[in-house]
């Protein structure tokens, strides 16, 4: 993989993250990143990377290394994550729902949010795989080598919307970690439709990924998530954004809605070439087999995400999450 590596690195404050991580090394993995750093510790949940951590240039350090720092947090108050990105930076991502602790961020040489169209429930997982597309998709035009600094930010990231009220900030980080239950981000954020999309699981995922493919759909405004089989409804609490349909249910309705229905795959058109519908349903197949040829030959497109790494492995919902960013966005009034 060594001739493929980029030269910007990424690292991970991990202080608790643990699953988390693992897809982060996985990503990084894909996209043939210059390297990992893990700061704080070494101790992550492995299952989560596919096997991947074996192909990866991965340190345990105390403090992030490489000039400049670039830190990526699900802050909105922060300015989006731009397009254009720094080739030869360390890029930074935080803990999810406590984003970096205060003294990492204050070394930072600059500190965005989520990209344009996605919204502050985006996990640091769904970041990453923006972030790390950005970096192998750059635009025609770089920016330039200097990067304005961004102050720290005290704000819905550092304690004033969590749980307890005043007595969150008192907390150490150890326990602010241990009181965000698993679902924070949909009792937080409310669903504010920005893409008429939905996205379709036909086959049956894991509770983890379908809860992930409601929460980037969420996310990136999305219109809703149809899954095969139900996924708990304390895991994915979305209401009337959420169903149980079948495949050929779900393409029944896709046409008397007018909607293409749009196959993700690999051996489709590249996703960076394709000009994509403003109303559709996106198929995401098994994470192992993918989809059947029955559900492609049912499909009216199939685009791919290339991959650069030792394994052509995406998690699905992040997979997902990339083509809902490419996807038109509605007018403001609309949703």
């Amino acid at each position: 993989m060594d001739p493929r590596r980029a030269g910007w690195r990424i690292a991970v404050e991990n202080t608790g993250i643990d699953g988390g991580v693992g897809a982060i090394v996985r990503a990084h993995n894909a996209f043939a990143g210059g390297g990992l750093q893990l700061v704080g510790g070494g101790r992550y949940n492995k299952r989560a990377t596919a096997g991947t951590h074996q192909h990866e240039p991965i340190r345990v350090l105390d403090a992030p290394e490489g000039a400049p720092l670039v830190a990526v947090e699900a802050d909105p108050v922060l300015p989006p994550l731009p397009d254009a990105l720094w080739p030869d930076a360390t890029y930074l991502l935080g803990h999810d729902g406590l984003g970096l602790s205060p003294a990492l961020a204050a070394t930072c040489d600059a500190r965005f949010g989520p990209p344009r169209g996605w919204g502050p429930a985006t996990s640091p997982v769904m970041l990453a795989h923006l972030l790390l597309w950005r970096l192998r998709h750059p635009p025609a035009h770089p920016p330039g080598s200097e990067l304005t600094r961004v102050g720290v930010v005290h704000g819905a990231q550092h304690g004033s919307a969590r749980p307890g009220g005043g007595a969150w900030a008192g907390l150490t980080r150890a326990q602010q970690r241990a009181a965000l239950p698993f679902d924070w981000w949909v009792e937080r954020f409310a669903w504010a439709q920005r893409r008429d999309w939905w996205v379709h699981l036909p086959d049956a995922q894991t509770p983890l990924n379908a809860v992930m493919a409601c929460r980037n759909a969420l996310a990136a405004g999305a219109a809703g998530v149809i899954t095969a089989a139900d996924p708990g409804p304390g895991r994915a609490p979305l209401g009337d954004r959420w169903r149980v349909q079948g495949f050929d249910d779900v393409v029944a309705w896709a046409r008397a809605e007018g909607r293409a229905v749009v196959a993700l795959e690999q051996g489709g058109t590249p996703l960076a070439g394709t000009v994509l519908p403003d109303a559709a349903v996106l198929v995401a197949g098994h994470e192992v087999r993918g989809l059947s040829p029955p559900h492609l030959r049912a499909c009216d497109a199939v685009v791919a995400l290339p991959q650069w790494g030792s394994v052509n492995s995406l998690n699905v919902a992040s997979a997902a999450g990339l083509v809902l960013d490419a996807t038109p966005s509605q007018p403001p009034s609309a949703g």
